[in-house]
C-alpha cells in the first residue's frame, strides 16, 4: 500500500479545521501541522502517510477502524505520546513508524497486521508491553531495539526469521516465546538483553547470527537443537553467567569466539561420538567438552 505523497498532492490538499492536510478524496492523511498536541483522525481515512506527524508535540491521537496503513516515520519522535490504540483494521506498520516515542508505554498490534517495518518502535524506552497479532509475518530489523522497559514478548507463528538487532539493548527483557516455525535468528537479535536468563530455541532453527546473544549477562544455559547447522561469530560472547551449553549433532562449523569472555562456562555438552570433531573446532574449550 502506497504511504508516500507527492508535492503536487500536498499543494492541492484539502485542509480540515485543525490544518491537517488530506488527499482530495480524504482517504489519505498527508501531513499534520507543526504544532498539534491532540487529534482525532476522521472516519474514512485509510492511510496515514510517511512522516505525517513526525517531530510533533503530539500527546493523544485516536485512529479510526478505517485506517489500513501507517507510513514510514509517521509518528517518529512524538516524544510526548504516551498511549495509542491501533485499529483492528490496520494491516501495515511502516519503517520507523513510532521511532523515538520515548513515553509510549504499551502497544497492541492487531490480527490483520502482516508487516511491522524496521525500526518501527526503536527507542520506545518506556514501552512495557508489546502484543503482536497472530498474522504478523515479518518484523523488520531493529524494530524493538532499545525498548529498555520491555519485559516479555511472544513471536507469532508466521514469523520465520528474527531480523538484525530486533530486540538489541532491551535490557529488561526477561521472557521470550519463539514459534516452532522459526528458521533463523539474526545478527544481534538479542544482544545486551541483560535480564534474559533462559531461552528455548525451537527445533526448526537452522542458523544463529553473529553476536545474536552477545552480552546477555544473566543467561545461564542454552540448549541448541539438532536442526542448527550454523552459528556465526561471537554468538554467545560476553554471556558472563553462562554455565553450560548443549551443542547439536549437525553443526558444521563453530567460531572460536563463540564463547569469548564467558568466564563461568563449566560444561559444553556434545553428541556421543563427536568429541574429537568438536575438540578440533573448539580447541580452547576442549577441557569443557562432555559427551552425552
Amino acid at each position: 500500500m502506497n504511504t508516500k505523497f507527492t508535492e503536487d498532492e500536498l499543494a492541492n490538499a484539502w485542509k480540515d479545521e485543525f490544518k491537517v492536510r488530506f488527499s482530495t478524496d480524504k482517504r489519505r492523511l498527508l501531513k499534520g501541522p507543526k504544532l498539534i498536541d491532540e487529534y482525532i483522525v476522521p472516519i474514512g481515512t485509510e492511510v496515514i502517510c510517511d512522516e505525517a506527524f513526525a517531530d510533533r508535540p503530539l500527546q493523544y491521537i485516536r485512529i479510526p477502524e478505517s485506517v489500513l496503513a501507517i507510513g514510514d516515520n509517521a509518528f517518529k519522535n512524538c516524544r510526548e505520546l504516551q498511549y495509542i490504540v491501533l485499529p483492528r483494521s490496520l494491516t501495515y506498520i511502516g519503517d520507523g513508524a513510532f521511532w523515538g516515542c520515548s513515553y509510549l508505554q504499551d502497544i497492541i498490534i492487531g490480527d490483520y497486521v502482516t508487516h511491522v517495518g524496521k525500526n518501527a518502535f526503536y527507542g520506545c524506552k518506556s514501552l512495557q508491553k508489546a502484543k503482536l497479532g497472530e498474522n504478523v509475518e515479518e518484523i523488520g530489523e531493529w524494530a524493538f531495539c532499545e525498548c529498555e522497559h520491555l519485559e516479555e514478548v511472544r513471536i507469532p507463528s508466521r514469523v520465520q526469521h528474527l531480523g538484525k538487532g530486533l530486540f538489541s539493548n532491551c535490557k529488561n527483557l526477561k521472557r521470550v516465546e519463539l514459534p516452532d516455525e522459526l528458521g533463523s535468528i539474526g545478527k544481534m537479535a538479542f544482544s545486551a538483553c541483560e535480564h534474559l536468563r533462559d531461552i528455548e530455541i525451537p527445533h526448526g532453527v537452522t542458523a544463529i547470527g553473529e553476536r545474536a546473544f552477545e552480552a546477555c549477562t544473566r543467561l545461564k544455559g542454552v540448549v541448541l537443537p539438532d536442526s542448527v547447522n550454523r552459528i556465526d561469530c561471537n554468538a554467545f560472547s560476553w554471556c558472563k553467567s553462562l554455565k553450560e551449553v548443549t551443542l547439536p549433532a549437525g553443526l558444521l562449523e563453530v567460531d572460536r569466539g563463540m564463547f569469548e569472555e564467558c568466564e563461568k562456562l563449566k560444561q559444553i555438552y556434545v553428541p556421543k561420538g563427536s568429541l574429537e570433531r568438536y575438540g578440533d573446532m573448539l580447541a580452547d574449550y576442549r577441557d569443557l567438552l562432555v559427551e552425552m
